[in-house]
This record gives structure tokens, sequence and C-alpha cells, in this order.
């Protein structure tokens, strides 16, 4: 791929998904965002830093559980199918599960 084109489709990406994100934010925030004060903004970054950090350590996890299970298939531990299975859990776009434990009535 060129460089350019490359730069361009994740800027165009990024744009899109910020403008909608924003678009969130104000609706979740309850006005304007560029109306909050200085002190807002810094507990607001903060809060989305600390957030950042956490999701940087489970997603290098899942890279390396997903290193693991390409080992495992090619030293033919897993079948295909299996693994398939725990990629697709891996790397699916499912929110947190629940730490309640569930009811087995």
């Amino acid at each position: 791929m060129d460089p350019k084109l490359d730069a361009s489709d994740i800027w165009e990406s990024a744009a899109g998904e910020g403008i909608a994100k924003y678009d969130r934010g104000t609706i979740e925030h309850g006005g304007g965002f560029w109306t909050a004060g200085a002190a807002w903004y810094a507990a607001q970054a903060t809060d989305e830093s600390l957030d950042m950090i956490a999701y940087l350590h489970h997603l290098r996890e899942r890279l390396h559980q997903i290193r693991v299970v390409a080992s495992m298939l090619r030293e033919d531990e897993l079948t295909p199918h299996a693994a398939a299975s725990l990629i697709d859990e891996l790397v699916g776009n499912h929110p947190p599960k629940s730490l309640r434990k569930q009811s087995h009535d």
C-alpha cells in the first residue's frame, strides 16, 4: 500500500469516528463540550488515560493468548475448529462479562 493512501485512510476513518464520539459525548455530558472548565478537562483526561492503560494491558494479554493458540495449532495440539473458536472469543466485539454469579434455577 502507498504510505500516503494509508495515512489518508487512517485519518479519514479517525475523523469519522471522532465526530461520532464527539456527538455522543455532547449528549452524555449534557452540553457544549467547549464550555467546560480546565479542572473538568483535566479530570476527564485522567480518567480516559487510566482507561487506556487498562485497555492496552488487556489488548497485550489477548495478543499473547492468540499467539499461544497459533502455536498450539501449529504443533497439532488443537484442531482448526477448536482454534477458530478460541480466536473468535479472543477477538470478539463483546463487552466485559458480568462478574455476578449467575443463578442456575
